[in-house]
């Protein structure tokens, strides 16, 4: 605050308004620093730990600040040894998009699938064809809708980084009217228990 306090001055914003715009452009700045950090550090270095998946979902979602505004799916609600901050953060991401980019209802699940985790989150937008979306995994890719917006290109790359240090992959589907977004994640490693 005392930062976007000294901008403000050093920039010659007095008004309430200009105060506001200076704070919002400081936290955009610190939204996309702390993301590239992330990016930049990967998720190797975090130690797995044990959590339950309706707890890791409902972290993800108190993390992002959309209580309420997304529907939880839980079939089986296994403990799995994961890297949490790495799947919260995933999770979270995937969400912020859907919110943003997909239509109501959004919904945030986890299933087990054979020898497979699916951790998905999906909407009812139009969304992208799976290659496009595949695509903006690459770190700074943005697609057309968010070329106007406040985000730094490295959302995808994040969750795909997050898939990987678990020996898994991010894949994209669209159907029966859903565009979805899901983290494939092998059992095996998760050391799944009940």
């Amino acid at each position: 605050m005392n930062a976007v306090f000294a901008i403000s001055q050093d920039l010659g914003i007095s008004s309430d308004r200009g105060w506001h715009l200076a704070k919002r452009q400081v936290d955009r700045i610190e939204s996309m620093l702390v993301q590239f950090l992330e990016y930049a550090r990967g998720f190797e270095a975090e130690e797995p730990s044990d959590i339950s998946l309706s707890t890791l979902l409902n972290r993800a979602i108190k993390a992002v600040d959309v209580v309420g505004k997304v529907d939880v799916e839980v079939t089986e609600d296994l403990f799995v040894s994961v890297r949490q901050g790495a799947l919260i953060r995933a999770l979270g991401n995937l969400m912020i998009n859907a919110l943003r980019y997909g239509a109501m209802p959004v919904r945030v699940s986890a299933r087990r699938g054979g020898a497979t985790l699916f951790l998905e989150v999906a909407d009812r937008g139009a969304g992208l064809e799976p290659e496009q979306a595949k695509a903006l995994t690459r770190p700074f890719a943005r697609g057309n809708a968010a070329r106007s917006g406040d985000g730094t290109g490295l959302g995808l790359a994040i969750v795909e980084q997050a898939a990987l240090a678990h020996g898994g992959t991010l894949e994209f589907s669209k159907a029966n009217g859903e565009f979805v977004a899901s983290l494939h994640l092998p059992l095996s490693r998760l050391r799944p228990h009940s």
